[in-house]
């Protein structure tokens, strides 16, 4: 995968290439929600204790991913993006901070490469 744009969290991958999406959380306990816009059915795999999202890209999607927090304030999840270009390790890091009660929204979008 390559950085597209990293404010925006989108990059740019093959067809058909393998991601994974890991997070560990602080101050609060680990729960989200996420699903493809478009689905990519059959290919998203969340492993909550390993705190792993694996999946396919078929074809351009976004992945949507819900944080919730068990407390108020404090709470934070560190996401590692795997096998991104140009970045130690082949990581893109990305936190997402609680601000207040409710949950957080991240969308990472994945686009297909011209070749």
């Amino acid at each position: 995968m390559k950085v597209k744009d990293a404010g925006e969290l989108i990059f740019t991958c093959a067809q058909d290439e393998e991601g994974a999406l890991s997070m560990t959380c602080a101050n609060t306990l680990c729960e989200i929600n996420c699903d493809f816009e478009p689905s990519v059915p059959n290919n998203l795999v969340t492993d909550s204790n390993s705190g792993v999202i694996s999946f396919t890209v078929e074809r351009d999607t976004d992945l949507i991913i819900i944080f919730h927090y068990t407390g108020q304030v404090g709470g934070k999840y560190e996401c590692e993006l795997r096998d991104v270009d140009d970045f130690p390790g082949g990581v893109f890091p990305d936190t997402v901070k609680q601000f207040g009660p409710l949950p957080q929204r991240r969308t990472y979008s994945f686009l297909i490469e011209d070749n």
